[in-house]
């Protein structure tokens, strides 16, 4: 009978704890924070919790992965309309506090 991946997953990341092996901070946090709420959103997440969840769905993602994405949003800032600017360098609004 095949396994799971998240099953194996887990397997293997007990063995490693037993063996003394601990991952970072920032992913024992991450991981107890999934495991903690089941992986479902909570409302009470911070914005830094939010960002780290954010990207987890990243942290595993082949190159192959990676370059699509990539590709997909060089494409959509491609498509984004220039505002006849082509060739000026982006300019901002002034920022003025005196008002």
């Amino acid at each position: 009978m095949a396994r799971s991946a998240v099953n194996q997953a887990a397997r293997e990341l007990i063995a490693e704890l037993s063996k003394g092996h601990a991952p970072d901070l920032t992913l024992r946090h991450m991981l107890f924070d999934l495991l903690r709420n089941g992986g479902d959103d909570s409302p009470e997440r911070s914005p830094t919790r939010e960002a780290e969840h954010a990207v987890a769905e990243w942290m595993a993602a082949s190159p192959h992965e990676r370059g699509a994405a990539l590709v997909d949003l060089l494409l959509l800032a491609d498509a984004l309309p220039h505002s006849g600017r082509r060739g000026r360098p982006l300019r901002y609004p002034r920022l003025d506090s005196t008002r």
